[in-house]
């Protein structure tokens, strides 16, 4: 059977073409003015490993990604001009080093083995992040408490919960189409978990974004600190490593009632 193909013309002298083979593998490619920009292809195999290949307009492989679900593992391999510049690897979804890789790799048998002949970019920029969260647990212990930046914290808070959909996370989180930030179900429990055991006296989902039969949506969390004192520095510490990852510094302990959490 000969390949599908459809094209689609877009303002300012684009064109997108898509062909579609048989096997299931699919070819996009961007023209520009009628010339040929650049080449993009997906396959997605038997074992269920995903397989994207970007190339340029002289047809010199750009980048390619071997991936299985939403980056359960992953590698992605950087060219110039058709040259391996380098690698990074992805572990449930996040950076992770040559070797995190090596090691969930083998669940994974088709995946492509490490190439140790590159640097680690991975386990450089996660050395970074570590120094940099090691500092900011020292700024956070020796940080005095300031009064009016928790009330600022509170009543953030306290907004965020009034306004909108909202509701308890623990019993939200039961239904299976409910999901937080960009996580699947699973994940998103797990979360809930964690926080809940780490302390927090109540979780609320703040600003709930409804789909209907798809289900619920949220990437905001509003934590009720605990007042107890061996609880709340954990509790407190867990949730400035999920706002490190999502780029923020998370607050110090300045007496506030509430903690905000942004998943999104």
């Amino acid at each position: 059977m000969n390949p599908i193909i459809q094209s689609k013309d877009l303002p300012d002298g684009r064109r997108v073409e898509t062909e579609d083979h048989p096997g299931g593998e699919r070819v996009v490619r961007h023209y520009q003015d009628g010339a040929l920009v650049s080449e993009a292809h997906f396959e997605t195999l038997t074992t269920g490993k995903n397989i994207h290949r970007e190339f340029d307009r002289h047809n010199h492989l750009k980048r390619e990604s071997h991936f299985y679900g939403s980056l359960d593992i992953a590698v992605n391999s950087d060219f110039s001009n058709g040259t391996k510049t380098g690698e990074r690897y992805f572990v449930k979804r996040k950076l992770a080093s040559r070797r995190s890789y090596e090691r969930a790799r083998l669940k994974y048998k088709d995946m492509p083995m490490a190439d140790a002949s590159f640097k680690d970019f991975g386990a450089h920029l996660l050395s970074l992040l570590a120094a940099e969260r090691k500092a900011a647990t020292a700024a956070r212990k020796s940080h005095i408490p300031n009064r009016e930046n928790a009330e600022k914290i509170n009543k953030f808070c306290r907004q965020l919960i009034a306004n909108g959909l909202h509701a308890d996370a623990p019993i939200w989180i039961k239904n299976p189409k409910h999901t937080l930030g960009e996580m699947d179900h699973k994940a998103s429990n797990k979360l809930v978990q964690k926080l809940t055991r780490a302390g927090a006296s109540r979780i609320f989902v703040c600003e709930i974004a409804n789909y209907g039969e798809e289900g619920q949506n949220s990437g905001h969390l509003v934590v009720e600190l605990s007042k107890t004192r061996t609880l709340r520095p954990k509790l407190l510490e867990y949730i400035a490593r999920l706002a490190q990852e999502e780029g923020f510094d998370g607050d110090p302990d300045d007496g506030q009632d509430y903690a905000y959490v942004k998943l999104d």
